[in-house]
């Protein structure tokens, strides 16, 4: 079973996976409101580091050298996406997580 937790991005720093709560419309991390959340994927890149939504990795694959991850409604799926295309994380552990997107966006340019 895939391991459920989250991490946040207060606007300024990332938050670690712990004490999170609900509070209406708004996600509640030791006490501050409105906080982007990431979800972990359940996988790990090649280097054994935890991949989570937002994380930007280089990956393997000529057509992508790097992406984001996002979760895909449609799907169901977390995946990797850049400019061209998006790709199922099926391969994750030829990932290398590089970056996220709130702390290191300029990594996708």
């Amino acid at each position: 079973m895939r391991e459920i937790k989250f991490r946040a991005w207060d606007g300024e720093k990332m938050l670690p996976p712990q004490d999170i709560t609900k509070c209406g419309e708004y996600w509640n991390w030791l006490g501050l409101v409105d906080v982007a959340l990431m979800q972990y994927t359940g996988l790990k890149d090649k280097n054994g580091v935890e991949i989570y939504e937002g994380d930007i990795c280089k990956t393997s694959v000529p057509k992508i050298p790097k992406g984001w991850v996002y979760w895909s409604e449609e799907g169901a799926y977390f995946g990797i996406r850049n400019e061209k295309l998006p790709a199922l994380l099926h391969r994750a552990g030829e990932l290398e997580v590089i970056g996220n997107i709130y702390e290191t966006p300029e990594l996708l340019e």
